[in-house]
């Protein structure tokens, strides 16, 4: 009976003294979140050709860092503009790869070849190209080919109606 007194009291001391050795600890998690303003993308200029002879492609310049117009009689840029963006930020303009034009009476489709710009920077990747902000605004410009050369005569466009649209969209990066 006393080696069983001894061995209970050993018991109890040895689960006494181990009982630190299963110590906890925690700490603070810390969460943070920077809430941008949402943009604002707006057309402030459509891509216009005029008349266009449909011997050759034409071409609309963008701005003053791309190739001039060509065979086109009133060549005017596209502009896309975006505001409300947070401050010399980061973004991704992502376009349609190519947009057709569709002649409004026989329904001839015509491709035209986006050529996207901000400021000096040509952006190449339809998919997503990416640009920063000076401020909190920029400008997105667009010129681009008309394959036109060999196309049947008549009024050509890519709106609601007809054609598939050019689609210019900016996100933060």
């Amino acid at each position: 009976m006393k080696n069983l007194k001894t061995l209970l009291a050993l018991f109890v001391v040895s689960a006494v003294l181990t009982s630190g050795a299963f110590a906890q600890d925690n700490d603070d998690v810390e969460i943070s979140a920077t809430i941008l303003s949402a943009l604002t993308v707006t057309t402030s200029a459509d891509i216009a050709f005029g008349n266009v002879d449909n011997n050759t492609d034409a071409f609309v310049q963008a701005n003053a860092n791309d190739a001039a117009s060509s065979n086109a009689t009133a060549p005017s840029a596209g502009q896309v503009d975006i505001s409300g963006a947070a401050n010399n930020a980061a973004l991704v303009v992502s376009w349609t790869e190519t947009p057709q034009l569709e002649e409004t009476t026989n329904n001839n489709l015509l491709d035209f070849t986006p050529s996207v710009w901000f400021d000096a920077l040509e952006l190449t990747t339809f998919g997503g190209s990416n640009i920063t902000l000076t401020g909190t605004t920029g400008s997105i410009d667009i010129g681009g080919n008309l394959g036109s050369a060999g196309q049947p005569a008549g009024t050509y466009v890519s709106d609601a109606s007809f054609g598939t649209a050019l689609v210019v969209t900016v996100d933060y990066q």
